[in-house]
């Protein structure tokens, strides 16, 4: 599964993105997470295989996960 880039110029911030479908070989299920225009990370949730959406709490291992992507996906086109 690949990770899906959504940017939000109207109505919004500019350069505010998020990415969503987030997988990793440390977790289940995907990820989606919301950042600003810096790709400082404003907001995540985990979604589990059985449908199921949690918050994930900063500083777990799991957000500085997502954290490290937005630097990454700042610059990279839709």
């Amino acid at each position: 599964m690949k990770i899906q880039k959504v940017t939000f110029p109207a109505g919004g911030i500019l350069g505010r993105f998020a990415l969503h479908k987030i997988t990793s070989p440390y977790f289940t299920g995907h990820c989606s997470a919301w950042f600003d225009a810096k790709g400082k990370l404003q907001d995540c949730e985990w979604i589990r295989r059985d449908g199921v959406h949690r918050r994930i709490p900063i500083g777990t291992p799991m957000y500085r996960y997502l954290e490290s992507l937005g630097p990454i996906w700042k610059g990279e086109a839709k």
